[in-house]
């Protein structure tokens, strides 16, 4: 009898033990996850950085960001199988007069893979040496980039609502970034973020 008391008070102490490993588990597992997330949210803050940077750098040579496709790609590259020396061909030794022919020939840009650079001249600093992708691209998210030319506006979705930065204005106008909603995003100087660009250039106008 005395013996089956000293296993039941046992089998308690180790019940409560194992309850307290649980909770401590738990509680660990759940600080690493929202370290792991806030990491995230802070390279997406620092990628549409680096990205803003570079863009008003592109602007200060060429006189307007690169134009941007439906899916929100930047299109600031060269074609599939191009090189610089095909772009100076089309330029034909007059970059600053044939802009618009370099223009009308680049090709939508990668995340994560491709660069921002002066596609007629190879020996310029580059602006960029890879534009960022979503730190979750493989799961489906992914950055969305709209321009004018004379305007952009970059976005982004944070995976946590307690960022300062997190935006219920531009989560409000449900545009995709992949397969999240946007909520966060960075513009060029002076352009708002909770409207179309467009709608934005002919208040600009009026």
């Amino acid at each position: 009898m005395y013996t089956m008391e000293i296993i039941q008070r046992y089998k308690k102490e180790i019940t409560g033990f194992v309850l307290i490993l649980l909770f401590i588990f738990g509680f660990s597992a759940y600080n690493f996850t929202l370290s792991l997330r806030r990491a995230r949210d802070v390279q997406r803050r620092d990628d549409l950085t680096a990205l803003v940077d570079a863009l008003e750098r592109y602007f200060n040579d060429f006189d307007r960001y690169p134009a941007s496709t439906s899916d929100g790609k930047l299109i600031a590259c060269l074609p599939k199988g191009w090189t610089f020396e095909d772009m100076k061909k089309i330029l034909g030794g007059r970059p600053v007069q044939n802009r618009a022919k370099m223009f009308a020939q680049m090709a939508p840009c990668e995340w994560g893979t491709s660069s921002l650079s002066d596609v007629s001249d190879n020996s310029r600093p580059i602006y960029l040496t890879v534009i960022p992708q979503d730190p979750r691209a493989l799961e489906g998210a992914s950055y969305r980039y709209f321009s004018t030319g004379q305007h952009f506006q970059l976005l982004a979705s944070f995976e946590g609502k307690d960022n300062s930065e997190y935006s219920q204005k531009i989560l409000a106008r449900k545009i995709l970034c992949g397969n999240k909603i946007c909520n966060f995003g960075k513009a060029s100087r002076g352009t708002p973020l909770d409207v179309l660009l467009e709608e934005y250039e002919k208040g600009l106008k009026k």
